[in-house]
């Protein structure tokens, strides 16, 4: 099929994004949460996964579906060292919305507008995401 009649519908996006969801939510806990990211930037405590609220997680799982949930491989830089500590803070000390620390690494537009190059749509949402 030539390039010029190939199209996906929003509807068929969507679709197409549960199905992997899943997969990207598993891989996201395990880079949250996995020993070694544990004991770098957590002194060896441990996130609970299970305990952090949806939209954090959220929020989380789409910076690993977009590749910006990054380790100390990427050129870019390495965004697993200000985010992996900022959510166990806000874990510890239950901080939510616009009072997490969290939401103060996502709101940092030095970090993510111009390092990572994430356009003003985006970066607007995923910090409404998490107020």
């Amino acid at each position: 099929m030539p390039k010029e009649e190939q199209h996906i519908t929003r509807k068929m996006q969507y679709y197409l994004f549960q199905g992997i969801y899943s997969e990207y939510e598993e891989k996201t806990k395990e880079l949250t949460t996995k020993a070694d990211v544990c004991k770098k930037y957590l002194g060896g405590n441990k996130i609970h996964w299970n305990a952090l609220p949806e939209n954090v997680k959220e929020v989380l799982i789409d910076l690993t579906y977009r590749g910006d949930y990054t380790g100390s491989d990427d050129t870019r830089g390495n965004t697993r060292k200000v985010i992996v500590p900022s959510v166990y803070k806000d874990q510890q000390e239950g901080l939510k919305g616009d009072r997490s620390d969290f939401y103060r690494v996502m709101k940092n537009e030095r970090l993510w507008k111009i390092k990572f190059g994430i356009d003003d749509n985006l970066h607007e949402k995923r910090t409404e995401k998490l107020e």
